[in-house]
């Protein structure tokens, strides 16, 4: 059984948003972001929604220190 599988961008980019739609955030999800972007993913393909598109990216944001979020209750 091989370790790694070859998948196109765009059907990851659709099975990514399948798992964060039914599981919002959930660490399957997160984990599978960041798999795709540790492997070089520049553009989340088939995924059309900027809301999803940023949902897809926003940890790696935080973590680059790239933009801070913060509560404003």
């Amino acid at each position: 059984m091989p370790e790694d599988y070859k998948i196109p961008a765009e059907l990851l980019g659709r099975l990514w948003e399948a798992v964060f739609s039914k599981a919002h955030e959930s660490e399957l999800a997160q984990e599978l972001a960041d798999h795709m972007i540790s492997q070089g993913c520049e553009r989340l393909e088939g995924v059309n929604d900027p809301a999803l598109v940023f949902m897809f990216w926003k940890k790696y944001l935080e973590d680059e220190k790239i933009i801070k979020i913060e509560d404003i209750h």
